[in-house]
Order: structure tokens, then sequence, then C-alpha cells
């Protein structure tokens, strides 16, 4: 692999190139890798980067996917160049040498893109089939992306390796790093998100003696982790208008996904009226929901639409895993029949999976690295330590069956004032030694001095060592600088508060409401098929109207184990419009790994205080389910 370069882009996301370049070493601990980074620098990830030979191009923030591409192009000085977005994961599968064994049999090819699989939390993964043709219509300014699988297949073989034509693929491919000695085919750098894909390729094809090509063997997994500073500027639409005007359109339609428009770039007009020429009904109603696939038939000629309906009322069912289809009976009436049941992939019994835990767990141990100062209203990274003092690698990363997490809540006063947003995963197996993870917090809104309280959680609801607790000072979001913030932190932009409004500060009679006036209790609960959800419907008695201006309920759920908290804020959601009176609520809750836990649903005002508002057993809740 001396000849080869593994290239990535990255802003604000310091998890997620963590977990590439793990992914990575795993499997090619001598593969060079070189990053543009457009985070601010710090020295924690100057750390990461140097201990795990990562080569590093620091970049303007926000410069741009296409500039620092471009960058990477220039620095790299390798025969092959593996092109990867940062949100992608390497497994055992991920194999190269295929891959640059077609490019050496096959001149004519300059580009081997890879098989994708979309990972969705709680979902099996997924192959998303983005090996496009690009068809450009300049007479009626149209641009038209289909799928290679509208096509027979243009098949080609490098000896026992078949390979696809196609005009685009992933941003998970294979390069002759010699396809850019010819400048007019690198990424055009006006763009900085969105369009610059389609216009590589688009470029490419007119501009480039080389052909691009599909290779199913080479093989990754996309998970996308959250970061609020990053997916506000990623959805940005002005790319997809330059894209546009650049090359003359005014609609681009990427079929079985839809069409974008010059007049309204940042909108997927998604086209069902297919339907209504089959049957007297409108099956794209809640459009946003159903599905662009084609129809088909079964063998006795009825008609199946791909989407899932309920077999017993055919209602429509939004994100079900194995349902039914509506189709047409032989009177030509619109009917539901079931799919087949799914396979269920076996699971380990809960308390092998308990003691294997915590025959692990004994030997780790998770520090902060020093107390540190912090902004206000800020989505702040935090570098902590995990320990491993035993001999026995801790299974929770990302392909692992049980899955770890960071948790952490922040204290004022002996008061917990606000529980996280949500955790940041664990990447990586805990193999002996000490390992370093940022971790993403969000820091209150309230200037002062807090208490910051972190643990790994696995199975939402095993703790694996005593919460590690630093003494945190929140300061003046405007009086802070980037000099004075520590070496150990990331931090980003303040979130968007709208129209430059002022943080809305939450009302003490809020809280008060809450604790004199406000009773739940659970009325019945039950799972959902295939995942650890499940759906509570609770009683909410409301003994007057609120007092502050919201009746909103931030509700969130914890739990328990003789009397401490092993994992909190599992999920947080907002019971909106409570008024005097009785309501009855569905909220929905993680049943816990360990069955005698108790969980305890409660409501939260930031900055305020936090509320009990009921406790019961696991056992109690899931008799049957755990």
């Amino acid at each position: 692999m001396k000849d080869s370069a593994l290239i990535f882009v990255t802003m604000d996301r310091p998890h997620a190139a963590q977990r590439l370049i793990f992914s990575v070493r795993r499997s090619f601990p001598d593969l060079r890798m070189l990053v543009a980074d457009q985070s601010e620098p710090t020295e924690a990830m100057r750390r990461f980067y140097s201990k795990h030979r990562v080569e590093a191009v620091w970049m303007p923030h926000d410069s741009g996917v296409t500039r620092c591409r471009n960058a990477l192009v220039e620095a790299a000085d390798a025969k092959y160049l593996l092109l990867c977005d940062d949100d992608l994961i390497f497994t055992s599968a991920s194999e190269l040498s295929a891959a640059r064994k077609i490019l050496d049999h096959d001149p004519e090819i300059g580009v081997v893109g890879g098989r994708w699989f979309d990972r969705y939390d709680g979902y099996p993964d997924v192959v998303r089939h983005w090996q496009i043709f690009l068809h450009l219509d300049r007479r009626n300014k149209m641009l038209t992306a289909v799928p290679a699988y509208h096509f027979l297949a243009n098949v080609r073989y490098a000896g026992g390796h078949k390979y696809y034509l196609c005009d685009a693929v992933h941003n998970f491919s294979l390069f002759r790093a010699e396809v850019f000695d010819n400048e007019a085919v690198r990424w055009d750098p006006r763009f900085k998100s969105n369009g610059e894909h389609e216009d590589f390729y688009l470029n490419f094809k007119e501009a480039s003696p080389y052909r691009v090509a599909y290779y199913p063997g080479l093989v990754c997994v996309h998970h996308r982790p959250r970061a609020p500073i990053y997916e506000r500027l990623r959805e940005r639409s002005e790319g997809w208008r330059l894209f546009m005007q650049k090359w003359g359109i005014e609609q681009y339609c990427e079929l079985d996904h839809g069409t974008r428009t010059l007049n309204e770039p940042e909108k997927v007009h998604r086209d069902r009226s297919w339907a209504r020429y089959l049957v007297d009904i409108d099956h794209s109603s809640d459009a946003e929901w159903a599905t662009t696939r084609p129809i088909s038939l079964t063998e006795d000629k009825r008609v199946i639409l791909a989407r899932h309906y309920d077999p017993e009322t055919a209602d429509p069912i939004r994100h079900a895993r194995a349902s039914g289809r509506l189709v047409l009976d032989e009177e030509h009436r619109l009917s539901a029949t079931p799919s087949p049941p799914a396979e269920e992939a076996p699971t380990e019994p809960v308390e092998a999976c308990l003691e294997r835990l915590k025959r692990v767990a004994r030997d780790v141990r998770v520090r902060f690295q020093a107390p540190m100062e912090v902004p206000a209203c800020r989505d702040v990274w935090i570098t902590a330590n995990v320990f491993n003092d035993g001999d026995e690698t801790f299974d929770i990363g990302q392909d692992a069956r049980v899955s770890g997490a960071f948790c952490y809540r922040w204290r004022r006063g002996g008061t917990y004032v606000a529980i996280r947003e949500y955790a940041t995963d664990c990447f990586d197996d805990v193999s002996p030694g000490m390992h370093e993870q940022v971790v993403h917090v969000d820091a209150p809104s309230v200037p002062g001095v807090y208490e910051l309280d972190l643990v790994l959680v696995v199975g939402d609801a095993f703790i694996v060592d005593a919460a590690s607790s630093v003494r945190v000072s929140v300061g003046d979001p405007e009086a802070a600088s980037s000099d004075r913030r520590p070496p150990v932190l990331v931090t980003s932009e303040p979130k968007p508060l709208g129209d430059d409004a002022p943080p809305r500060q939450p009302s003490p009679e809020h809280l008060k409401w809450l604790r004199e006036s406000v009773r739940m209790r659970v009325l019945r609960s039950c799972g959902v098929v295939g995942t650890p959800d499940s759906l509570v419907a609770l009683a909410v008695e409301c003994d007057e109207a609120p007092r502050a201006e919201s009746a909103d309920v931030m509700l969130t759920h914890h739990w328990k184990k003789n009397g401490r908290y092993l994992a909190w804020d599992i999920r947080r959601q907002v019971l909106a419009g409570l008024s005097q009176g009785h309501h009855v609520r569905t909220v929905m809750v993680r049943r816990p790994l360990d069955p005698t836990l108790e969980m305890e649903l409660g409501a939260l005002v930031p900055a305020e205080g936090y509320v009990p508002m009921f406790t019961g057993s696991a056992t109690d809740l899931w008799p049957r389910a755990v």
C-alpha cells in the first residue's frame, strides 16, 4: 500500500473523524492517511492525528469541501487516492486490492466506486445505490440522473472481479492520481456544500478521457452522526443554485428520488402522480414519507405498491419493518396483506450479556483531563481519557452487539440543571491501555460555576464506572475569545436563536407549576417489534393551568438501581400543550438491558432544575419483554 493514500475532509465533527481513523487503522495499519480539517486547530486533535499517523492539512473554517479535496490531491503525491467522507466506517469487508487490480487491468477506468451501506440506529444496514448515469439536455435546460439499475448492466471483468460502467459513484472511490494531472477535472473551488458532487462527475464525463466504474466488492458503512453546527452548514442551498446556473439548467431530476429547480433549489419535489393512473385513489398522501419506488405485479397480475400498510386496517405505516402491503384483490378493490415475517438475528441472553459486561467493566475508568472554562450557549468538544487496566477488550465499538455512549449532566448548587442533549457514541472498542475520546456536550445557557459529570454507559442502562466530575466555569459567550480557550477544547459557533433574539430564559414559575400541580402515572406500555424501543402511555393530571407562557413539558427518562442513577436522559421529548385537566400522552422510551432497574420519568427545565414525575420497575412495565 506504499503507493496509495486515503484522503478525506472533516469539519466540526472530530468524533466522526476519530471513528473513521480507528476503523481504517484496524484493517490497514500502514495505509497513508491525509485529512483536510476545517475545524479550529486544537492540541487534542493534533495529538490524535499524530498518534495515528494521519497527516493533517489545516484549512480555514468552512473553506469548502472542494478546496480541501484539491489541497489533498496536491499534498498526497501517490499513485492511487482513496477518497472518503469523514462519516464512513471501514469493516472487515473493506478490501482495496481488487479495486487496484481493476485500475491496473483496465487503462480506460480512472475511478472505481465502492458499495455503500447506510446505517440507521436501531435498523439493519441498507445498501444505497447511487451508481448513476448523467444525461444533460441543454435544449430543455434539464439534467437527469438515472440509477444504473434502470439499464442492462454494462459489465467488464478484471480476472474474477466483475465491475460496471457508470457516470458517477459515491464518495468512497479509488482514483488514479493521474486523472488530476488535468486541472480541468478537479473540483470547482466555488462550491462549499451541495451540488459539488454532481458538478465534479458531470465535468469528469465531459473533460476527462477516463471512465467511471462501480465495483460492489469495495465495501464501507456510512453512518451520519449528529453535529448541529455542521448540519446547518451542510443544508445550505447555495451550492444547488450555483450548480444549475453553471450548467445552464432549470431542473435537475434524480430518478427515484425527486427534482430540484433553479427557483427552489433547497426543495426536492417528489412526484407520485403515477399512482393515480392505476387506481382511483391518491396513494401519495403524506408525501413526506411515501416511497418513490415503482410498483410491481404479482404472479397473478395483482398490483403491489412498495409501501408498508397495516394488514388489518390498510392504514399506511411510516417506519414499519415487518408490516403489510396494499394490493388490489380479485375484484379490483384495495386491500392489505401481511408481508412475510422478517428473520430475526439470534440475540445474546440478557444474563450472559450482563455478566460479560460486568467482567470487563471492572477495569474500565473514564476521567476528564483537566478543569476548564467554556463559553455559554456553545457546542463544546471535550477530550476525556478512557482507561482499561485489564487484559480484555471492552467490546462496545461501532460493530458491537451492545453499544456504548458517553453521557453527561450539569450540576449547580447540588441540583441537576441540565442533562445531556444527546450522547456521544463510542466509535471504537476499548482495548487495554489508555485511550482518548472527544466527547460532545452542550454548555449551559446561564454563566456560572458548574460541575460536569461524565459516565460511560453501555446497553442504555449499564454504567461502566462512577461518574467523573470536573469543575467548569461557564462564561459570557460574548466575552470568550479563541486565545483563552484551553487546548483540550474545540468550540463551535453560538447556536442560532432566530433573528438575533436574546436567549429566552426559563421561568421559575414553570418549574414551580410542575412541582406543585402536575402528576404523571403510566397507563400501559408496549414494545416496538424488532427494536428496544417501547411506547408508554402516560396519564397526566394538571390541577391548574400553567403559570408560565409555555405549557410544554420537557420529559426525559433515566435508569436507577438502589437509589443511584445508572444512565440518565436516554431520550428527551416534549409534551406540548398541557393545560388544566386530564391528558393522555404517549412517549417513546428504551427498555433497559438489566430487568432489575427502575425507570424514572421527570420534567427538566434547563438552568432551573429537574422534577421527578414517576418511578416504576422495568419488570412491572415490561413483564414479558425483559
